[in-house]
């Protein structure tokens, strides 16, 4: 399903400069990943991150969602 998501340019700059990017929830992972693929900042995201995904800004140790928390890294 799509989402829409708006990051400002300020919370975009801090996650570029940090040596790790530790999102909470599947939507903030989707909208932090959507925006280093699409280079925009204010879009709507359809991305399905599934095993082997490769992260390019969210440090990915653990998912927390609704759904269950998941260790990504053994």
């Amino acid at each position: 399903h799509e989402e829409e998501y708006r990051i400002s340019p300020k919370i975009w700059g801090a996650c570029l400069e940090a040596k790790r990017v530790v999102a909470i929830g599947t939507t903030v992972v989707r909208a932090l990943e959507s925006a280093a693929i699409t280079h925009e900042l204010e879009a709507k995201s359809s991305l399905f991150i599934t095993p082997g995904f490769e992260f390019k800004v969210v440090y990915i140790s653990y998912i927390y969602s609704n759904f269950s928390t998941v260790s990504v890294h053994p």
